[in-house]
């Protein structure tokens, strides 16, 4: 099958290479096998069909959706019926955008000398993914992205890469994540041509001289910003809990004020209200030389782990705490892409060696992309303990299982009773077992892993995904450990948007909120998309009623 005119084009999509292990060190990895097969689906996509794949510009998922199916060990036969979801749903061959550049055309190849010539035109990505696969295979990664994201000439007009890297719903930062994360510089050139025919279209989130107001340097004279940090208790700044809970307090951005029920677009009508309020508010929040240093692990308590943590947790709030109390759990679409951006922040990091300023960039760039999505959607609350933190018994939490799990039966009653624990006076029944329940009970994460592996929706992979790596390196985060860094804030009980609990909020917060989609979503769905996730913003009280 060929999009290509008659003529010869001059773009020829490179061979991909095999996707390494994934980075994030997530789940048991894939064999040869299923490499192969998911490697045969990309090079397909890469080499016959755009990033858009409508005039709308709705974006290919095909890349993202094998990838995360990949990394959670779907079988090697599964990656057609994926390929066949998205040419039932999606792909088009013949869709006009999928026709490479020829002779005479109109189109010119896109070199150094007029790489910013063609930005935002989406028919220029074919030209643009030939130009990038030929400098990364000439200059590497590292040095790629430094010159075409995070260089002066690239953050500056008329380039502004980083606006483009996080526009559009913030799938070029997702897909170019991808890339990073599993080794595959193709992938990577997909993404980065995907940004370059994106609009920058919220570049007041970024404005001009904003990042010397949020990176401080060590040689600023404060001995706190080289002491240990956490995600509630930043160098230098506030902790992003603090920045939500003041824009929560903000007027200007509240559901009426920043946009409008009726509006068209929430996101287009937010832009225009506030994005230079929303980027004032998150200009305290801070990032140092030591909070983008090098970590060893995810599970480092040093380097870029804190930062990253903060958006991991509120993303996590974002999807799991955001439903109203006495109303079903619902997920939002637009929320959900900040929420699946967030994996990728490691990949980033670990790419970016050599630049502390353009790792804090990233940071910086996505903290400020996900607090406008979160106000374009109506600043919803957080309700942690009606929503997240709901005590459940044992057949409570059934609903973190699949439906049709079978539970094995525990060793007999008499069986039980003739064991008995060396010090039963030290040890409660959850310590040793309560003899009422005899049900082994495993962890639900593998009903939610192996559901997510081969299901059809490909943002409901990604973001169980997602909810798996933050259990993973944050799982263990006890209660208490998450608190506002603002004493005017803090006393408030009725602060609006933590209503006093976010030190209620524990490791736990992944698991369920990874139980809730699945519940949302359905366990399983055919080759047909049925998606259940919610575009209307849920922060406006006309979405519950």
């Amino acid at each position: 099958m060929s999009s290509s005119a008659s003529a010869a084009s001059w773009v020829k999509p490179a061979a991909l290479s095999q996707p390494t292990a994934s980075v994030l060190n997530l789940a048991p990895g894939f064999t040869p096998a299923q490499a192969n097969a998911a490697l045969k689906v990309l090079q397909t996509n890469h080499n016959e069909f755009h990033c858009f794949f409508n005039n709308n510009g709705f974006h290919n998922h095909t890349a993202h959706h094998i990838l995360a199916a990949l990394s959670l060990g779907a079988p090697p036969d599964h990656y057609g019926r994926l390929w066949r979801h998205f040419l039932v749903n999606d792909l088009d061959p013949s869709f006009e955008l999928n026709h490479k550049p020829v002779q005479g055309d109109g189109s010119e190849p896109i070199t150094r000398d007029n790489w910013k010539q063609h930005l935002s035109v989406s028919k220029y990505y074919w030209s643009y993914l030939a130009f990038f696969e030929q400098e990364l295979a000439e200059n590497g990664v590292e040095a790629t992205l430094e010159r075409f994201i995070f260089s002066k000439d690239a953050l500056s007009k008329p380039a502004l890469m980083l606006s483009r890297l996080v526009a559009g719903a913030v799938h070029p930062f997702i897909h170019l994540g991808y890339g990073l994360e599993f080794g595959m510089d193709g992938i990577v050139a997909e993404g980065l041509a995907m940004a370059a025919v994106t609009e920058a279209a919220y570049p007041k989130l970024l404005p001009e001289g904003w990042f010397d107001k949020v990176h401080r340097t060590s040689e600023e004279g404060s001995a706190s910003l080289k002491t240990p940090a956490t995600a509630a208790q930043p160098r230098s700044g506030s902790s992003i809990f603090t920045v939500f809970a003041r824009m929560g307090a903000d007027s200007s951005l509240a559901p009426g004020t920043a946009n409008k029920w009726t509006d068209e677009s929430k996101f287009a009508a937010t832009n225009r209200s506030s994005s230079i309020t929303i980027a004032s508010h998150l200009d305290s929040w801070h990032t140092t030389p030591e909070d983008v240093a090098f970590a060893t692990s995810a599970k480092d308590e040093h380097g870029w782990i804190p930062k990253v943590a903060e958006l991991v947790w509120i993303n996590t709030l974002m999807m799991g705490a955001t439903s109203r109390p006495g109303h079903a759990n619902v997920h939002d679409f637009f929320m959900m892409h900040s929420h699946n951006a967030t994996i990728f922040l490691p990949a980033y990091m670990r790419a970016l060696s050599s630049s502390a300023q353009s790792r804090a960039l990233v940071l910086h760039a996505l903290a400020r992309t996900t607090a406008f999505i979160w106000i374009s959607c109506g600043r919803p609350e957080f309700f942690i303990r009606e929503k997240l933190n709901v005590p459940e018994s044992e057949e409570d939490a059934d609903h973190f299982y699949h439906p049709d799990h079978q539970f094995p039966a525990n060793r007999t009653e008499r069986e039980a009773d003739k064991v008995e624990p060396a010090s039963a006076s030290s040890l409660n029944a959850a310590e040793h077992g309560d003899k009422k329940s005899h049900r082994a009970r495993p962890s639900a994460w593998y009903d939610i892993l192996s559901s997510a592996s081969i299901h059809f929706d490909e943002h409901l992979v990604k973001a169980i995904r997602t909810q798996a790596y933050f259990s993973s390196v944050l799982g263990g985060t006890p209660a208490g450990s998450l608190f506002l860094d603002d004493a005017e804030l803090k006393n408030k009980e009725d602060e609006r948007v933590f209503k006093g609990q976010l030190g209620e909020l524990d490791g736990s917060a992944f698991l369920r909120t990874a139980a809730q989609m699945m519940d949302s979503q359905g366990w399983a769905t055919g080759v047909e998309r049925d998606m259940h996730w919610v575009r209307d913003p849920i922060g406006h009280d006309e979405a519950w009623k």
